[in-house]
């Protein structure tokens, strides 16, 4: 597919009414989305135009631990749950709600996932798949390094809200010891 060129990135119509109204809707979504703050509105358009939205209801699987990772998602409403199964028990990592953003590593590489999401409530997202980014970055690369720089920040943002929930729900048995008890054993 040929991305268009100049004035054209600016018409969002797709020749379909509906479509170029969800198209705006969406492409007004993601103008207020903290993690496209600071993007230049040409390329906030065109994700407009790639993204699709996807519906679930409460219990829906979003996608499932093992699975092949080739996509983003921002959630348009609802509530989602993230969860990782570890020696055969499901551990909440984090629950996630209206503008949430996650699976932005699936743009950058290929991997499984290495966790579960879950609806909660009913919800739709918004996703991105890595065909459609790399086509993006292609259009506009003097805008890549920021952007890769800025997927970076939100997984490490991400990283710390979930390590603060998991330190928040821990025993006391799993605080460290720094006293005469603590490992001396370095791991490299």
């Amino acid at each position: 597919m040929n991305l268009p060129k100049g004035p054209e990135v600016l018409n969002l119509n797709c020749g379909d009414d509906q479509c170029a109204c969800e198209m705006l809707d969406d492409l007004e979504v993601l103008r207020r989305a903290p993690v496209f703050s600071g993007a230049p509105i040409e390329i906030i358009k065109l994700y407009a135009m790639f993204s699709q939205r996807r519906s679930y209801k409460a219990g829906d699987f979003v996608l499932r631990q093992g699975d092949k990772a080739d996509m983003s998602f921002l959630i348009l409403f609802g509530e989602l749950e993230v969860f990782q199964v570890y020696k055969d028990k499901p551990y909440n990592l984090q629950v996630l709600g209206k503008m949430g953003f996650f699976g932005e590593l699936a743009l950058l590489a290929r991997f499984d996932w290495f966790f579960s999401v879950q609806a909660r409530t009913n919800a739709e997202v918004l996703t991105l798949d890595r065909k459609s980014f790399q086509k993006i970055i292609a259009k506009f690369p003097e805008h890549q390094p920021k952007i890769i720089e800025k997927i970076v920040q939100l997984r490490i943002r991400r990283l710390e809200n979930q390590m603060h929930y998991l330190f928040d729900n821990l025993k006391d048995e799993a605080l460290r010891d720094t006293g005469e008890n603590a490992p001396k054993t370095v791991i490299a």
